[in-house]
């Protein structure tokens, strides 16, 4: 026995031409290890039965189907992916035992074989026969007769159903995250507003006390110390400079300038912004019109605006 005749295909259709037999020797091809030593028809007997273990063995579901969509063999890994007996699989239609959207249209993977196609790759959702829904990475190739016309397909299904339902529970959780994500910000939105209007009313309130403490309870303690006399006065010391420590410590609407006049000038402030003249201030406080304006200008040094045009009523009115 010196060489067998094998014919070599590429995978190409018939219209694209076929290949010249070639001569192989018997020891070059992969079967012929397993099979040396007997005669032709049991060595193609051996030769179908080890196809026939690798068909069974592959993990991945295989079928093969007609030209006219009739089902011929499925391998065990495909029965159980379909959940059905293999037996039952005889004569019946692809579409009919696992079916896809693809099913019956121009994206039939034996539809596209048979039109020219080498190779459909894609991934599907199947239903069952149980009514079950898998998802399976599937990849077709044309099945070739004797005279390299194409006879039907071969598809090979991997499952990848636990891979589709991990990716959509990862979906699930990072969209339940996002949501969580928009709600914190919306959260932090209003938290934000709310923190600013607590802010404001608390510059409020503090501005409300300065301007009692230093316009109201200042010049009173004032007028306390000139009546009382000097038996109080370092008690009277004591207050002014306390309430003026809390005053500064607080200071944020009035200027630094402003927390250091004495009370008698603090007193002539208030009174300059009511609107009195330095006659009716110096009348008021029983002093001289002279000491009256000397204070005026002693306020106006210390308020920065010595030099400045402006009238120290209109100043004292924005502060």
């Amino acid at each position: 026995m010196g060489s067998t005749k094998l014919t070599v295909r590429s995978g190409k259709s018939r219209r694209e031409g076929k290949q010249r037999p070639v001569s192989v020797n018997r020891r070059d091809t992969g079967l012929s290890s397993l099979t040396g030593g007997v005669p032709t028809q049991e060595r193609l007997r051996l030769a179908y039965r080890h196809l026939d273990s690798i068909f069974e063995t592959v993990a991945n579901g295989m079928r093969i189907i007609d030209r006219d969509y009739n089902v011929i063999r499925v391998n065990c890994a495909f029965a159980q992916m379909a959940g059905v007996e293999s037996n039952e699989f005889a004569g019946r239609k692809c579409y009919d035992t696992f079916c896809t959207a693809n099913c019956r249209t121009n994206n039939c993977p034996l539809k596209m074989i048979l039109g020219g196609e080498q190779r459909v790759m894609r991934e599907v959702e199947k239903t069952t026969a149980a009514g079950t829904q898998a998802f399976c990475r599937i990849t077709a190739m044309p099945l070739f007769g004797v005279d390299d016309e194409v006879i039907g397909v071969i598809e090979d299904f991997q499952d990848v159903t636990q891979f589709r339902q991990i990716e959509q529970l990862l979906q699930a959780t990072n969209q339940e995250l996002e949501n969580e994500r928009v709600v914190l910000e919306e959260k932090n939105i209003v938290l934000s507003g709310v923190l600013k209007q607590i802010e404001e009313e608390k510059q409020q309130m503090v501005a409300k006390w300065q301007s009692t403490t230093t316009r109201t309870v200042l010049p009173i303690l004032a007028d306390l110390a000139s009546q009382i006399g000097p038996t109080y006065e370092k008690h009277i010391d004591l207050i002014w400079r306390n309430l003026t420590d809390i005053v500064t410590q607080f200071s944020n609407n009035f200027p630094a300038a402003y927390l250091s006049l004495t009370p008698r000038e603090i007193q002539v402030c208030n009174m300059i912004k009511d609107g009195l003249a330095s006659k009716e201030i110096a009348a008021i406080l029983n002093t001289s019109f002279r000491t009256v304006l000397k204070q005026r200008q002693n306020i106006r040094r210390k308020l920065g605006i010595a030099s400045k045009k402006i009238s120290l009523s209109t100043y004292l009115k924005t502060i």
